[in-house]
């Protein structure tokens, strides 16, 4: 069978899903609220932003190498299997039904030069190809800035590190966004996630709802 040339079946069973596609409110929205609400504590009318990951994600899991093997290792089998199951979670929730944009997290070219790849298009590319209305665009979002990695960051210092380094580009449409999907691979402290939405909010306002979905979150990130 097609999933036990990826993962046999008793870990698929296993799999740690979050569910959280099904839930309006979750830790992870609720996560990314709080943090926009911080960012703009003056503009009581932003509409609140979903937010869902396929799995949790700890150290001490054996599934923390399912994002791990895409983001350092290349596997691109793997990784476009389980986007594809993030995929269908999206699309049976009615949260993402409407979403018509979905925009990975973009690398800086120098990253992106470096590693050969980013892990987010590959994500976002599946997620999109399972959502019934919407389209992938790599070019919205542009990292204007070279940033270290966040993994080793304390949550200030990733706050810090991602704060401005993003820009929105003309849609590649042409058209204003009713519903904008930001994908990444994992949400820790939602700092990127965070950043991401200021640069497209800023361009498009509260006429354009936002929405997040990764792999894998990370609960209670105190790193």
């Amino acid at each position: 069978m097609m999933e036990e040339d990826v993962i046999c079946l008793p870990c698929l069973a296993d799999l740690p899903v979050t569910g959280f596609a099904r839930m309006s409110h979750n830790p992870m929205a609720d996560a990314l609220n709080e943090r926009i609400g911080r960012m703009y504590p003056d503009e009581g009318g932003i509409p609140y932003c979903y937010a869902a990951a396929l799995l949790y994600y700890s150290n001490e899991s054996p599934y923390r190498q399912i994002p791990r093997k895409l983001k350092y290792g290349g596997d691109f089998r793997e990784g476009s299997y389980f986007a594809r199951m993030l995929g269908r979670e999206l699309a049976s929730s009615r949260q993402f039904a409407d979403v018509d944009t979905v925009v990975p997290v973009p690398l800086h070219w120098k990253r992106k030069r470096e590693r050969g790849y980013n892990q987010a298009e590959l994500i976002a590319a599946e997620v999109a190809a399972a959502l019934p209305f919407a389209t992938l665009d790599k070019t919205l979002l542009e990292r204007t800035r070279f940033t270290s990695t966040q993994t080793a960051l304390k949550t200030e210092a990733k706050e810090s590190n991602v704060r401005g380094a993003f820009k929105c580009r003309r849609s590649r449409t042409g058209t204003v966004p009713r519903h904008i999907l930001i994908v990444d691979d994992v949400f820790t402290s939602g700092a990127t996630s965070g950043e991401c939405f200021r640069a497209l909010y800023d361009k498009y306002g509260g006429g354009t709802r936002f929405s997040v979905a990764t792999l894998s979150f990370v609960h209670n990130d105190n790193a």
